[in-house]
């Protein structure tokens, strides 16, 4: 026997309304959304950190385990990846950069930036900031700035800069040497386009800044709303790619080869290679190694015969420079063998090529 029964349509959204289920008023959102993208929209998911290497695992330009800095004044020197200092000290100051590997009390394991300071100072500031690509307005944007720290020097705060000021929000961190989480939230009234610098938490008001007071910091984030959502996790490879947007290296220790090369001539040789990505601008190429006066000793031309040649000569010049590749040729040599080859780092030498397209 068949019994067929019927009943009349109802709404799943009506009837959840009636029920004891606390789904609270953000659910009732949720549940009124119309597409997933609605949703996502409204739980700000997706990509959500402005902060490029926020957890410090990118430093292409050193190993800073144990790097020492000069008590020179400071505009904007590059440390770990995207993140770049100034520094301006009344007295004199030396201070000692770190980039150590801790546990954090969420239980997560993360590369640190670690600054101390070495000798005592009469008054001064250190910003440890990293300026943001775009010509996106914040105005009346809500921004939530959240990071671990630990310090035990006092006046730390959080600042955001644009092109035309500076402004301070929330409170002084808690200078007990412990972990803590630190959450600042404001409505951006300024407005002001352009590349903005963020200032998290590292200004001291002109004080005595005594030896041995040091402030750590990771997993640094940057986002619209007015909720500290968790840390946005990338893939180191992800998080690379991201930086040398920025700045790469290329070069190493001795016989590290640059590039494939030719000898167009006998008094120059040329390299070219594209960039691992799309470049912010089209970059700037220093050189930094062993020879620091005549840069060219730092390399040699290996031909496919199996023979070297010494790049002596004093200078070198920048061709088809973009955003996607470039040309260099040293010149100022004579004698170049007619042929197609490498150039390599010298023997008994470090030498890197720096290519920089920061804001």
């Amino acid at each position: 026997m068949v019994v067929r029964v019927s009943k009349s349509k109802f709404k799943v959204r009506d009837q959840l309304s009636k029920t004891d289920i606390p789904v609270g008023s953000g659910g009732n959102q949720i549940l009124q959304k119309a597409s997933p993208s609605d949703i996502s929209s409204l739980l700000l998911s997706g990509r959500k950190n402005m902060i490029i290497n926020g957890s410090m695992e990118i430093s292409q330009r050193g190993n800073w385990t144990s790097s020492a800095y000069s008590s020179s004044s400071q505009s904007k020197l590059f440390i770990m990846d995207r993140w770049a200092q100034q520094n301006a000290w009344t007295g004199g100051a030396s201070w000692t950069v770190l980039n150590p590997t801790v546990q954090l009390p969420n239980g997560r394991t993360r590369k640190t930036f670690k600054l101390t300071q070495t000798s005592q100072t009469s008054s001064g500031f250190f910003h440890h900031y990293q300026p943001l690509e775009g010509t996106l307005s914040w105005k009346n944007q809500w921004i939530t700035v959240s990071f671990w720290y630990r310090t035990n020097s006092h006046g730390m705060r959080v600042r955001n800069c644009n092109t035309t000021s500076c402004f301070t929000h929330g409170p002084f961190m808690i200078a007990d040497g412990e972990w803590h989480k630190h959450v600042v939230t404001w409505r951006d009234y300024n407005g002001a386009a352009g590349a903005w610098q963020l200032h998290p938490g590292f200004h001291s008001p002109s004080r005595v800044i005594y030896a041995g007071e040091y402030i750590e910091f990771t997993e640094v984030q940057w986002e619209f709303g007015k909720v500290a959502t968790p840390y946005e996790e990338r893939t180191y490879a992800e998080e690379l790619a991201l930086c040398q947007r920025y700045f790469y290296i290329n070069g190493g220790e001795q016989h590290t080869i640059i590039s494939q090369a030719f000898s167009p001539h006998t008094t120059e040789i040329a390299v070219a290679w594209p960039h691992p990505t799309e470049m912010r601008a089209s970059p700037t190429v220093d050189v930094v190694g062993t020879e620091t006066s005549n840069k060219n000793v730092n390399f040699y031309f290996r031909t496919t015969g199996n023979s070297g040649f010494s790049l002596t000569g004093n200078g070198r010049s920048l061709a088809q420079m973009t955003k996607h590749h470039f040309s260099m040729w040293f010149n100022g040599m004579s004698g170049v063998p007619a042929a197609t080859g490498q150039v390599r780092i010298q023997n008994a030498k470090t030498a890197h090529l720096h290519i920089s397209a920061e804001l």
